[in-house]
């Protein structure tokens, strides 16, 4: 019976990442650099699945939406969302990153073309209000 306890007690310890969460996605090529303001609403954020909404405005004014998948565990977060941008196409936005010990999410993020090829990536943090 001990062990089925411990069990319990380690899986109620993993805190929920539903809500919403803000950031900016520091972009850089090899050129430039760019920044994007990122909204992800985890709206399933119990357990290893995450499922949700990613909202990304960058810096030139176009704007980004699109439902987010992922998985975490009690230290490590992925995600990723095709995004739909008007007529500037569709993207796929990932989201790698630690739960740092103060509950922000540090990683990086990467913005592809959705047929592949190349792409933007950076770092970002999401902290929630």
């Amino acid at each position: 019976m001990r062990p089925i306890l411990t069990l319990l007690l380690a899986a109620g310890c993993t805190p929920s990442l539903e809500g919403d969460w803000y950031g900016n996605c520091a972009f850089s090529d090899a050129s430039y650099g760019y920044s994007g303001a990122l909204s992800v609403k985890v709206a399933n954020g119990r357990g290893q699945r995450l499922d949700g909404q990613v909202g990304l405005d960058m810096f030139d004014g176009r704007s980004f939406q699109g439902d987010m998948t992922g998985l975490r565990s009690d230290s490590y977060v992925e995600m990723a969302s095709p995004l739909q941008g008007g007529d500037a196409g569709r993207f796929l936005f990932e989201l790698t990153g630690e739960i740092a010990d103060d509950g922000s999410i540090e990683g990086t993020c990467a913005l592809r073309l959705d047929e592949g090829g190349a792409g933007l990536t950076g770092d970002v943090v999401l902290e929630r209000p």
